[in-house]
């Protein structure tokens, strides 16, 4: 208990801190200015919209786990609004970890499943976010020293995403190669957890053994995007003046 303590109140300031920075630049008198001439009636839309990306979010997630484990939207709902919540509060984005604790805790699911699917899902969404840019680019110009960084953005996330459709197909190499490891670097009594560990990656890798998961999942995520980029387009019109275009927040 004290261990979790200590971790939200080091959540907490690093959150505090991190708001700082974010905000010391800024000149407080303007944003309060602009607040205070708000319609927030704009903000129901917003957080419908926001809700309503939540949900395909954990469809998604049911959709990555479905292999082994059959765990319904609307179950998986709150588990994502937690790990959400933790992103907000904890450094590192430790909200994942948290999120793939209570996975765990409610479903039962193997904690390398979890990790596995969460990390798949933030890997469709830089691919999505990348190809966004790269659309928004035909109606927003942006400086030519950030093409160099869009290009090798791209290039990771598309390398990192082939490394893991090589893992899917091949999940006895790499049940072989983390067994060769572990036998040499593990103590005895460690490495049941561990395995169980692995065994727990090779079935959240399971969906990227299927060219239509994978595309069921990328057109998924594709809609999530849609509806995040809609959420902040409806914010843009409570200030008057802002209204930004669609493609220019793509």
């Amino acid at each position: 208990m004290k261990r979790r303590w200590l971790v939200f109140a080091i959540g907490i300031v690093v959150g505090a801190l991190l708001l700082w920075y974010a905000l010391k630049d800024l000149e407080l008198e303007e944003v309060w200015s602009a607040l205070k001439v708000a319609n927030y009636w704009w903000l129901v839309p917003a957080v419908t919209v926001y809700f309503i990306s939540v949900w395909f979010r954990s469809w998604r997630w049911s959709y990555l786990l479905r292999a082994k484990n059959e765990v319904s939207a609307k179950r998986l709902f709150p588990v994502v609004v937690i790990g959400y919540m933790g992103n907000d509060i904890l450094p590192f984005r430790l909200g994942e970890a948290l999120r793939a604790y209570v996975l765990w805790r409610r479903e039962k699911i193997n904690i390398g499943t979890a990790l596995t699917t969460a990390l798949l899902e933030r890997l469709f969404d830089g691919l999505t976010m990348v190809l966004f840019v790269f659309v928004g680019l035909q109606f927003v110009s942006l400086p030519e020293d950030l093409r160099p960084w869009i290009t090798a953005a791209s290039v990771a996330f598309l390398a990192v995403l082939l490394f893991f459709l090589f893992l899917a197909v091949k999940p006895e190499l790499l049940r072989r190669l983390s067994r060769f490891f572990i036998d040499r670097l593990v103590p005895e009594r460690f490495r049941p957890l561990l395995l169980g560990f692995v065994e727990g990656i090779v079935e959240g890798l399971e969906s990227l053994r299927s060219g239509r998961d994978v595309l069921v999942l990328f057109g998924v995520t594709v809609w999530v995007w849609l509806l995040e980029t809609g959420k902040y387009w409806l914010v843009s019109f409570a200030f008057p003046g802002l209204g930004l275009e669609y493609p220019a927040i793509l």
